[in-house]
């Protein structure tokens, strides 16, 4: 078996993490807020900001060619199996280039490598990418994978918080990067938070198995998993669903490499490889799971139950209406409005010129399936 194609990041740091479970709130959490100016320093963003150009259109006499280096955000397993199997099955070569996939970690902050150009393209929370144009970065998102916002409140089953208003008086184990985000949600929603007790937690759900708080503040994909493993039953509360929908793990690139007919055309090809990758793990998650256990992250010895329960969740947040009228990855401009509330909800800004839809229309040219 073709053991994939990964190439190593020594920042990834995997060691620390062996024997550990990977979670993803470990991944947004050292996302939008660790991002600062402190990490472009050597960079001229003048350079950059200055010099771009509007791109005319598509140039049909450019082919694509050549390798793209894709940075992840967070340690190899099946949230990345789009991207394995869009490998695994050619898709990327169909297309006409090569991709290197390279693991990200907690050590690795996407956004900066992309800036320098270590990456011709990378996945970032939406979170981190408002936090480094903020700082004056020259990136911008060309398509989304996560359709519906990852973050939730988690309660025991036999004693449900299923709206906001339920929460008064509970105890919410919050881990310390989101206390902002859950002030926000709870105002947004008519609950004072001095309504609730905030409890400080680890990125650990087992204060809420062991019932020290009755609520935990986690991602779907995440300590819900971990928890059923354990038998622990629970409900889980998404932020979307009440007032703070969100797309996310973004794929982010520079304004200038869109603006460059070459690293233009390959970005396309990149795209229409992803596509064709997550439209088969969409239509079977299973499918990324032998991979991301068996070859590109045999050396993190995940566990294969975990992550086939991780693959059905985060099908689940791949599509949404828009996607299925307009197809994978894509970014609805309702869907752009109202994740531009939820950021200021947290405290973040931004404006439309964080998403760049051009390289998807061009892709799909009307349809909402690539064959």
């Amino acid at each position: 078996m073709d053991t994939g194609k990964i190439v190593k990041n020594d920042d990834v740091g995997t060691r620390s993490l062996l024997g550990r479970n990977l979670s993803r709130r470990d991944a947004l959490g050292l996302g939008g807020r660790a991002f600062g100016v402190a990490a472009l320093a050597g960079l001229s963003m003048k350079g950059f900001l200055g010099n771009a150009l509007p791109f005319a259109g598509p140039e049909a006499t450019v082919t694509p060619s050549g390798v793209v280096n894709f940075q992840l955000n967070w340690l190899i397993n099946v949230q990345f199996g789009g991207s394995f199997l869009a490998e695994q099955r050619g898709y990327y070569k169909q297309a006409g280039i090569s991709v290197n996939i390279i693991p990200g970690g907690p050590n690795v902050n996407v956004e900066p490598l992309v800036v320098q150009g270590k990456a011709e393209v990378g996945i970032s929370p939406i979170e981190a990418l408002a936090s480094a144009r903020a700082a004056g970065a020259d990136l911008v998102a060309i398509g989304a994978t996560w359709q519906v916002n990852p973050n939730c409140f988690i309660s025991l089953a036999s004693d449900p918080v299923k709206t906001p208003k339920e929460m008064i008086g509970k105890k919410v184990g919050v881990p310390s990067d989101s206390v902002e985000i859950v002030q926000g949600f709870l105002k947004a929603n008519g609950v004072s938070p001095s309504a609730v007790t905030i409890v400080p937690v680890q990125f650990d759900p087992t204060p809420l198995a062991d019932k020290e708080v009755e609520v935990y503040f986690g991602i779907i994909t995440s300590e819900p998993i971990q928890l059923q493993l354990k038998g622990v039953k629970t409900y889980s509360m998404l932020l979307a669903d009440f007032g703070e929908p969100e797309l996310t793990e973004l794929y982010i690139t520079t304004t200038s490499a869109l603006n460059d007919p070459q690293k233009r055309a390959n970005l396309k090809a990149f795209l229409e490889g992803e596509i064709r990758g997550w439209q088969d793990f969409v239509a079977d998650p299973s499918s990324a799971v032998n991979l991301a256990v068996n070859v590109y992250g045999k050396s993190l010895h995940l566990d294969a139950q975990e992550q086939a329960l991780e693959a059905v969740a985060q099908a689940k947040i791949t599509v949404s209406p828009y996607t299925a009228t307009h197809g994978l990855l894509t970014m609805g401009p309702a869907d752009i409005a109202k994740s531009l509330k939820t950021l200021k909800l947290e405290g973040l800004s931004g404006t439309d010129a964080m998403f760049d839809s051009s390289l998807l229309e061009e892709i799909y040219a009307g349809k909402s399936h690539l064959s």
